[in-house]
């Protein structure tokens, strides 16, 4: 494999700077099986529950893709828990993160905040405030949000099946137990900066 020769950043040529850009494009084209590979990840993990949190991703997505929710809105369901098991303080930033250059500012801001969001139905187990979402009332994504909660993360079941959406293609498919080709996320058009929600 090539490489620079250059150590210092300042050192650097155009030609080898042409190089690095073109070994991260190459690797940026991987980004969506890497996500792959980490979704796969999930399996097992969280004990404690009566699926492990690949199932509950799964079983989000399928749960946005029959109520109709958008291509985007269905791979953001099946990435909002991708942060658990890296960042399980803050999973919602982390899969924000991942999505962001490709999904909608109110996604991005959706996937962001569902962690508070979903806390209305435990926090006041464990002694928290459930109401804590209510600091966002009046965000512009506030109902989006509780209605993305409500609809699709609140359910933790064992098994769910469908008739997969895309059965001959190399989509990814929520009706299996496991994520079989994960390629909805570069399937998203870049939406490049439209500005962001706060």
């Amino acid at each position: 494999m090539q490489t620079v020769n250059f150590i210092r950043m300042k050192d650097g040529t155009a030609e080898e700077y042409q190089l690095l850009d073109r070994c991260e494009r190459e690797y940026v084209a991987g980004t969506a099986d890497r996500v792959l590979a980490s979704l796969k990840g999930l399996q097992g993990s969280m004990a404690g529950y009566r699926i492990d949190r690949l199932g509950h991703s799964l079983q989000t997505a399928t749960r946005a893709q029959r109520d109709g929710a958008s291509d985007e809105m269905v791979v953001a369901a099946l990435l909002h828990d991708i942060g658990d098991g890296l960042a399980p303080q803050n999973h919602g930033d982390f899969a924000a993160s991942i999505l962001k250059p490709y999904v909608s500012a109110e996604t991005h801001w959706i996937i962001k905040h569902h962690g508070v969001f979903q806390g209305y139905y435990f926090f006041h187990h464990l002694g928290a405030d459930r109401n804590l979402r209510d600091r966002y009332r009046d965000h512009p994504c506030f109902d989006a949000c509780v209605d993305f909660c409500e609809r699709w993360i609140k359910i933790l079941s064992i098994r769910i099946t469908i008739r997969c959406r895309y059965p001959t293609s190399n989509r990814w498919c929520v009706n299996c137990s496991r994520a079989n080709r994960f390629t909805g996320i570069a399937k998203i058009p870049m939406r490049g900066s439209q500005g962001e929600i706060p």
